[in-house]
């Protein structure tokens, strides 16, 4: 809703019913769709988490994957807009950089005299 649409993007959902053997599949297939890009952000939640930690070691398969934990809106909404102009690194920089920015203490600074 707020980026529109967007291409060569992928969402990966990981439940408690689909165990880390059907999440390493799901992550592969997502993986084997960009072969043909220069590189994948991979933007995960918990850090050593289930999702991460199979996203790193698919990571060893493929060429320019970065992975970035921790993921929040700022950062998805900062990577998909600046996904054309910046490298993969620098992306990913990016979107690191977004997760630190976009979290506030909104009371504090609206109680600030």
């Amino acid at each position: 809703m707020i980026v529109g649409k967007t291409e060569h993007t992928k969402a990966v959902c990981f439940d408690s019913t689909q165990g880390v053997e059907g999440l390493e599949k799901v992550v592969q297939a997502a993986l084997d769709q960009f072969t043909n890009c220069d590189g994948v952000l991979c933007l995960v939640d918990i850090p050593g988490g289930s999702p991460a930690r199979v996203v790193a070691a698919q990571s060893y398969k493929y060429k320019g994957v970065e992975i970035i934990s921790g993921v929040s809106l700022p950062m998805l909404i900062e990577a998909l807009f600046a996904r054309e102009d910046q490298s993969l690194k620098e992306l990913a920089q990016t979107a690191v950089q977004a997760g630190v920015d976009g979290v506030l203490d909104l009371g504090a600074r609206l109680h600030e005299t």
